[in-house]
C-alpha cells in the first residue's frame, strides 16, 4: 500500500513558488492498478517521482511497504544518446547483475520489446525501458509515459 499524508510539493519559478500539491492525501491499496490521466503539467510526473522516491515533498509523509521502481517512461526512463543495449546493462549494473545474469537480462529485454539492441526511436525506448524493472523486484513499477 502506498499512503500520501498530507503532501504538499512545489518548484522555484522565475515567477515565484509554483504549487504542484497542497495538503494531497491518497491512498493506493495493495493489488489496484491505478492510472494518471490529465494534461501536461498538471503532477502526474511530478507524483510519479514522489512515490518512486527520486523527488521528496515540501511537507507531508510518503508511507509505503512496498518498493517501486524508479519512473519509466519519455522523461525518467532510458538515455537517447546510449543504444538499447547499453542502456539495459546500465539498468543491470544498478541492481547488481553482471556476466550471465546480465546476458539473461538482455534476452528477457529483447524478447519483451522484440526490439534491436541498436539504436530505437524515443517512443520504442518506454517498452524496453519496462522490462528491466519488472525484473527488478519493485513491487510497483512506475511508467509514465505519452498515449
Amino acid at each position: 500500500m502506498f499512503e500520501l499524508r498530507n503532501v504538499t510539493k512545489s518548484y522555484l519559478t522565475p515567477n515565484g513558488r509554483r504549487y504542484v500539491f497542497r495538503n494531497l492525501s491518497l491512498a493506493i491499496p495493495p493489488g489496484k492498478n491505478i492510472g494518471l490521466i490529465g494534461r501536461n503539467g498538471a503532477g502526474k510526473s511530478t507524483l510519479m517521482r514522489l512515490l518512486g522516491g527520486a523527488d521528496v515533498p515540501d511537507s507531508g509523509s510518503i508511507v509505503t511497504d512496498r518498493s517501486i521502481s524508479w519512473p519509466v517512461g519519455l522523461t525518467g526512463g532510458f538515455q537517447g544518446s546510449m543504444t538499447g543495449r547499453d542502456n539495459i546493462k546500465f539498468v543491470c549494473r544498478i541492481y547488481g547483475a553482471e556476466g550471465e545474469s546480465m546476458r539473461e537480462k538482455i534476452r528477457f529485454v529483447q524478447e519483451f520489446a522484440e526490439m534491436a539492441t541498436g539504436s530505437t526511436s524515443q517512443s520504442k525506448r518506454t517498452h524496453p525501458a519496462c522490462a528491466p524493472e519488472s525484473h527488478s523486484g519493485s513491487a510497483w513499477l512506475s511508467i509514465s509515459t505519452i498515449i
